[in-house]
């Protein structure tokens, strides 16, 4: 993902993606450096998945609803 706030907080550098400045040149950099890294990729691929897995409505919901919950019984109050 490029060095923005929105991928830099999900993305690992290296460990489940790769950040780069958001330029042509450094896109190009971090595609060689895929190419040349591409027996990582499985396994980045792997961490990548399950940093996905936290962000999943069904993992999320529980938490939603419950801070849901308390804001509708805190406007009772």
């Amino acid at each position: 993902g490029s060095r923005i706030r929105t991928h830099s907080d999900y993305v690992k550098d290296e460990q489940n993606g790769w950040i780069f400045d958001y330029d042509a040149q450094a896109f190009a950099d971090v595609i060689a450096k895929a190419i040349l890294q591409r027996n990582a990729l499985p396994a980045m691929s792997e961490a990548a998945h399950q940093t996905g897995q936290q962000y999943l409505w069904s993992a999320v919901e529980p938490q939603f609803l419950s801070l849901v919950q308390q804001t509708l019984e805190s406007e009772r109050a």
